[in-house]
C-alpha cells in the first residue's frame, strides 16, 4: 500500500512539473493573424474599383468644366456682339436724333411769303402799298393788314417784286427797309409793267415793304420774298 502512494506521489511530480505556471496578472499574448492570398486579392479588387470610379468622376467633371468655359466663351462673344450693336445704334440714334433737330431748325427757320394786288389802287401821298390778299406766308412773316415783312430769324432774303400800272401815268415805287427806301424804280407812262429783284441781309426784327409815290397808280401788284 505504501509504494502505491509512493508512486502515484512521483508520478504526479513529473506530470506537474512539465505543467507552465501562469498568473494571473501575466498579458495575454496576441495572436497575429497572416494576410492570406485570399484577403490580398479581395483588398485590391475593392481599391481598384474606388480608383476607377474616381477617375470617371474626375473625368465627368472635367468634361462639365470644359462645357461650361465653352458655355462662358460662348456667352461672352454674345455680349461683346451685343454691346457693338449698342454701340452702333446708339451713334445711329445720336445721328437721327441731330439729323430731326436740324430738320425741325430749318423748318422753324423758312421764310417765305407771296402777296398780290388786283384791284387798282392810287394815292395822293407816299405811302405803303397794301396788297389785297396772300398767296403763300411761311412763317407768317408777312402781315397783309400793313404790307410790311418782319423778318423772324437773321439771314439773307430774297425779293422780287412786280408791279402794272396805267398806262397814262407815269409810276415810281421803291423798296424800303426799316423805313428807309434802298431800292426804286420807275414805270413810264408807256410802259405796261415793271419788276425787279434783290437779295438783302436781314437781322431779326428788320422790316422790308414797297412804297409807291405820290400820283402813282398801280393795276396790279407781286411782292415775294424768302430766306435763302
Amino acid at each position: 500500500m505504501m509504494s502505491k502512494t509512493v508512486f502515484l506521489f512521483i508520478l504526479f511530480g513529473a506530470a506537474s512539473s512539465k505543467l507552465r505556471f501562469t498568473r494571473i496578472c501575466d498579458p495575454v499574448p496576441v495572436i497575429q493573424v497572416e494576410p492570406t492570398d485570399c484577403s490580398n486579392y479581395e483588398n485590391t479588387v475593392d481599391l481598384d474599383t474606388r480608383l476607377e470610379k474616381l477617375e470617371k468622376e474626375v473625368s465627368r467633371t472635367k468634361s462639365d468644366l470644359e462645357n461650361k468655359a465653352t458655355e462662358i466663351s460662348t456667352l461672352q462673344e454674345a455680349v461683346q456682339r451685343l454691346s457693338t450693336y449698342n454701340t452702333e445704334i446708339q451713334k445711329r440714334l445720336n445721328s437721327t436724333e441731330q439729323q430731326l433737330q436740324n430738320t425741325i431748325g430749318n423748318a422753324k427757320d423758312n421764310v417765305a411769303f407771296s402777296a398780290t394786288l388786283i384791284d387798282p389802287y392810287s394815292q395822293t401821298q407816299r405811302t405803303d402799298l397794301i396788297f389785297s390778299k396772300v398767296v403763300t406766308n411761311v412763317g407768317n412773316a408777312f402781315s397783309l393788314k400793313t404790307g410790311i415783312f418782319v423778318a423772324p430769324v437773321e439771314g439773307v432774303y430774297h425779293f422780287f417784286f412786280m408791279v402794272t400800272g396805267n398806262n397814262n401815268i407815269n409810276l415810281r415805287a421803291s423798296l424800303a427797309k426799316n423805313g428807309f427806301c434802298i431800292y426804286w424804280t420807275i414805270l413810264p407812262a408807256d410802259h405796261d409793267s415793271t419788276n425787279w429783284a434783290v437779295n438783302l441781309e436781314l437781322n431779326k426784327g428788320d422790316r422790308v415793304n414797297v412804297r409807291l409815290w405820290p400820283q402813282g397808280v398801280v393795276s396790279s401788284a407781286v411782292f415775294s420774298g424768302f430766306r435763302i
